[in-house]
């Protein structure tokens, strides 16, 4: 996955060729698309040391064809910005892959990446629409 300015890691699969001449070119990619049927985020905060934080993300698909994907956590300045992308999602779109109406509940934990983070308050995004917030009261390391 790579990166874009306002959206961690939008680009997938991205393959390259190196040649003499022009040295690395961009020869593919496909661009990520956010999981939108999330319902629910619960934090889960072990309280042994150092302290981990996992996010449980739930939801409900409308079709037995989506699947959760690639997962990306970008951390700047106390904010934890998390991409959740379906996985697959061109193949289905395109009819490459035949789905059938069922309703399909997901179910995802996601580690925080916490160790060595200076005590202080935290908040996170999951795909611009679910949010919360956590404190670590001490500093997060051995």
């Amino acid at each position: 996955m790579i990166d874009a300015v306002n959206a961690s890691g939008i680009y997938h699969n991205a393959s390259f060729n190196f040649s003499e001449q022009k040295g690395w070119e961009l020869e593919d990619y496909h661009i990520g698309e956010e999981i939108q049927e999330i319902n629910n985020i619960k934090l889960v905060k072990i309280i042994s040391f150092p302290i981990q934080i996992f996010l449980n993300i739930s939801g409900e698909f409308s079709s037995s064809c989506p699947k959760v994907g690639k997962i990306r956590s970008k951390l700047l300045n106390n904010k934890f910005n998390i991409k959740v992308y379906y996985q697959d999602n061109e193949r289905i779109i395109s009819g490459e892959i035949g789905c059938f109406p069922a309703f399909t509940s997901f179910n995802k934990t996601i580690q925080l990446p916490v160790f060595e983070l200076p005590a202080g308050e935290y908040t996170y995004e999951v795909n611009g629409n679910h949010s919360g917030s956590f404190t670590l009261a001490t500093d997060n390391n051995l």
